[in-house]
């Protein structure tokens, strides 16, 4: 239906911290892609039945996607992001937003060739966009952040800083 609102909460990085990251945010937008793909699906079919039976032309559907991410939540979010844009391509400008097309709220990403999607809000709590490299409540020495990032796989990796991610 028009205007609804979808508010889901990520399944595919629970138990599945240690790797990553990359690997977490890779979930993330293959997740919310299937969402969006079976949400339209299901708007589509309830919406089929007023079609006419020759009608093979679907409307562009426009869904806008917001992200919420707490701690290693938002890591994954702010990295979904930027893949998200990788794997969607060039923005496109809206048709009736022609008079300012150097305004890139005014752009959105065509998914599936119908899918018109926007980006909206995307919000952080406690996420350690800086690392936790020297950012302990008590310092602790360098050797023991590399033990430490060791011992937590991949994911201690980027938070300590040991890579060139965060």
């Amino acid at each position: 239906t028009k205007g609804a609102l979808i508010v889901h909460n990520v399944a595919c990085n629970e138990g599945k911290t240690n790797d990553g990251i990359i690997k977490g945010g890779t979930r993330l937008v293959n997740e919310m892609l299937d969402v969006i793909r079976s949400e339209v699906g299901q708007q589509g079919q309830s919406q089929g039945d007023s079609q006419s039976i020759g009608e093979t032309v679907e409307p562009p559907v426009d869904v806008t996607i917001s992200m919420v991410g707490n701690s290693l939540g938002g890591l994954y979010g702010r990295y979904a992001i930027a893949h998200l844009s990788q794997v969607l391509g060039d923005l496109i400008p809206n048709p009736s937003e022609q008079s300012s097309p150097n305004n890139e709220s005014h752009h959105h990403y065509l998914f599936d060739g119908r899918i018109r999607i926007h980006l909206n809000v995307f919000c952080s709590t406690a996420s350690p966009h800086l690392g936790c490299a020297n950012h302990t409540f008590v310092p602790i020495p360098r050797t023991a952040e590399i033990g430490v990032a060791r011992v937590i796989g991949e994911t201690g990796s980027d938070l300590f800083r040991l890579n060139n991610l965060v």
